[in-house]
């Protein structure tokens, strides 16, 4: 008999299909897939940012910007929201935070050359300042914030 068996934690739903015998005991079971219930830009204190949006947002705002450049289906992206998340309460009104998501905004990550995520850029005066590539502590984007500010 196929079960499936779903486990819900914060943020993730995962959902593990097997096989059982006659007598209900679990005959393996694999990793159907893991679902999430909010999508990485879903957080109180970031604002969303797509290719028609990038130039209001990042390019014209008055100061500091960071953009975290992730995708849905990038592990180390999701683990690095929470992080993001962090920063952009931590932060408040001294910096803007945003998430451009790159599959759905190919356009603005094609024109900063986006060729990993996570990549995190910080924008100034809608100049590149700095940026932080791959799923870094919370300490390395700290440094790179506090210098530019």
């Amino acid at each position: 008999m196929r079960k499936t068996c779903e486990v819900v934690a914060p943020g993730c739903t995962v959902r593990l299909m097997g096989e059982t015998d006659s007598s209900g005991r679990r005959n393996g079971a694999t990793v159907a897939g893991i679902l999430t219930e909010n999508t990485m830009a879903d957080s109180k204190n970031t604002v969303e940012v797509t290719d028609d949006s990038f130039a209001g947002t990042v390019e014209k705002a008055p100061g500091l910007v960071l953009v975290d450049f992730w995708a849905e289906w990038c592990g180390p992206c999701k683990r690095l929201g929470p992080t993001i998340d962090a920063l952009a309460a931590e932060y408040g009104d001294k910096v803007t935070v945003g998430k451009l998501n790159v599959d759905d905004n190919p356009n603005t990550a094609m024109k900063f050359q986006i060729r990993g995520i996570p990549a995190v850029m910080l924008f100034k005066g809608g100049q590149i300042v700095d940026a932080v590539v791959g799923l870094q502590p919370k300490d390395a984007f700290k440094q790179a914030i506090d210098k530019h500010l």
